[in-house]
């Protein structure tokens, strides 16, 4: 139940609380009076059991941490890594994984949840070479988004892509790069550089 859903609720219970002590105290009106407010009370808990009930219908991503925490990930890239066409960028180092959803083996995320996620991967490049590498949903030629880096640029660069999608239970989302490139991994420099190339992935609401 949501915050509104529970302020309803409290509302609820402090009509209760009102309606018994106007009972308790015989100086405040007669059996008709009494009456009168226990029906209205009747009529004020039935609305309130209506506005709960269309509080959740319209919100039922409230209900999926009860039980379990929401789907998120994020995980990265220790090495450096040579990536062929329609090859999968497999990010090794698991940094948050609440539904075990993602497969540190392929590096596919897989929907547990039927909902709208939002997704987002940032890699890193060699000075002067280009990476292209697509988002992909369930199939390689099913692209939701694109990372690119031209080889242009002459420094270390950074590129980044955030995709909102919808999944269904069982989809998967993984990277894989269009053309022959390499990913610049952390390589064992230090704990900041862990965050050269990562992918990562949460549910923003369930359907």
């Amino acid at each position: 139940m949501n915050t509104i859903a529970l302020a309803y609720v409290l509302l609820g219970a402090s009509l209760v609380h009102f309606s018994i002590e106007f009972m308790l105290d015989g100086q405040s009106g007669n059996i008709q009076e009494v009456t009168h407010e226990l029906l209205k009370l009747q009529t004020d808990v039935a609305i309130l059991k209506d506005m709960v009930a269309n509080l959740q219908q319209s919100c039922p991503s409230c209900a999926v941490a009860k039980s379990h925490p929401a789907p998120a990930f994020m995980a990265t890239l220790t090495n450096s890594l040579a990536c062929s066409a329609d090859a999968p960028l497999v990010f090794d180092r698991v940094v948050l994984d609440t539904r075990m959803s993602y497969d540190v083996r392929h590096g596919t995320f897989r929907s547990s949840v039927n909902g709208t996620y939002v997704f987002s991967a940032t890699l890193s490049g060699h000075p002067g070479e280009t990476l292209h590498v697509k988002m992909v949903k369930n199939k390689l030629n099913n692209e939701i988004g694109y990372i690119y880096k031209h080889d242009s640029q002459t420094g270390w660069t950074q590129s980044t892509t955030v995709v909102v999608v919808q999944l269904s239970n069982g989809d998967d989302v993984w990277l894989a790069c269009f053309s022959a490139g390499n990913i610049a991994g952390s390589n064992g420099i230090g704990q900041a550089f862990e965050y050269h190339s990562h992918f990562s992935g949460f549910l923003i609401d369930a359907f």
